[in-house]
């Protein structure tokens, strides 16, 4: 098993208990690009969780972690529809 697969492995893992949200989806709620959305987070060290294979897999961050980077920012809050 190549680190790829583990590092999926491990995070698939989660899967049952964490929400997740993409790029795509934040950056719709902060109103900016999804490069900008992605830059932000990789600054303040909050990682992706990838399901599938990297460069093709779905690309998501955990909502928890995205809820204490709003709590402790001044992001606007994520909001349940």
């Amino acid at each position: 098993m190549n680190t790829g697969q583990m590092h999926n492995k491990k995070h698939n893992s989660h899967q049952g208990h964490h929400k997740f949200i993409s790029e795509k989806r934040l950056a719709e709620l902060w109103d900016c690009h999804r490069s900008t959305v992605s830059r932000i987070l990789h600054e303040k060290d909050i990682r992706p969780y990838y399901f599938g294979p990297k460069k093709r897999g779905l690309k998501r961050y955990a909502l928890s972690d995205i809820e204490v980077f709003v709590d402790e920012s001044k992001a606007p809050r994520i909001r349940e529809d």
